[in-house]
């Protein structure tokens, strides 16, 4: 019970200080990002280093692609299948899609690829603020759904599911407190590339 004890505590405390633990292959897993299609590259940088923050993983940023113009994100997905390697968590693509496109953001877990429509979230007014906080709320949602953690039923979580752009607005830009446990735990249990501990507040830790 001892022995119990202090190896659940030893995980405990690897996860709080942000530990990466590597992979069979010794390899840390990245989040790799990818401009599509011409996403605005100030808007582009933006979210990158709100994914850093808010996930605690600095993403690694892939040669820009073009989009394939097709109708559908699936589409989209398949081209993006070479992008993937063996240190590879999940990719995530900024798009300006296709306009008749209608997902803001789309995952797909299977794939370990995740888009975000810059296209279709992009604010009536120009408001480069409130279209910043858009893509950043769905790019943090689309790769924790990847990884695993399911939608949340608070309204201030990023993994929130909003049915509308007043929604949209409203959902947080990061995960809530539970969701942020779990995340911890699976940065871990990921291999993923980064320091959690860099980013924990003292009360955090």
């Amino acid at each position: 019970m001892i022995r119990y004890r202090k190896c659940f505590l030893a995980a405990v405390a690897a996860i709080l200080a942000g530990c990466t633990l590597a992979g069979a292959d010794g390899r840390e897993r990245q989040i790799v990002m990818v401009n599509v299609g011409g996403v605005d590259a100030k808007l582009f940088a933006r979210v990158a280093g709100h994914i850093e923050q808010s996930l605690y993983s600095k993403p690694v940023i892939a040669p820009p692609r073009d989009a394939v113009g097709s109708k559908t994100l699936d589409v989209e997905m398949e081209a993006l299948k070479d992008l993937l390697k063996e240190d590879t968590h999940c990719i995530l693509a900024i798009i300006l899609a296709n306009e008749e496109v209608k997902p803001y953001m789309r995952s797909f877990p299977k794939d370990r690829i995740g888009f975000v429509n810059a296209t279709a979230m992009k604010p009536a007014e120009d408001d480069f603020e409130k279209y910043g906080r858009r893509v950043e709320k769905d790019a943090v949602a689309a790769v924790v759904l990847i990884s695993g953690i399911d939608e949340c039923p608070m309204p201030r979580c990023a993994l929130w599911h909003y049915r509308d752009d007043g929604g949209l607005d409203r959902k947080g830009r990061n995960l809530c407190p539970p969701d942020l446990k779990k995340w911890w735990k699976l940065h871990a249990d990921l291999s993923l590339q980064g320091d959690v501990d860099k980013f924990l507040s003292p009360g955090q830790r």
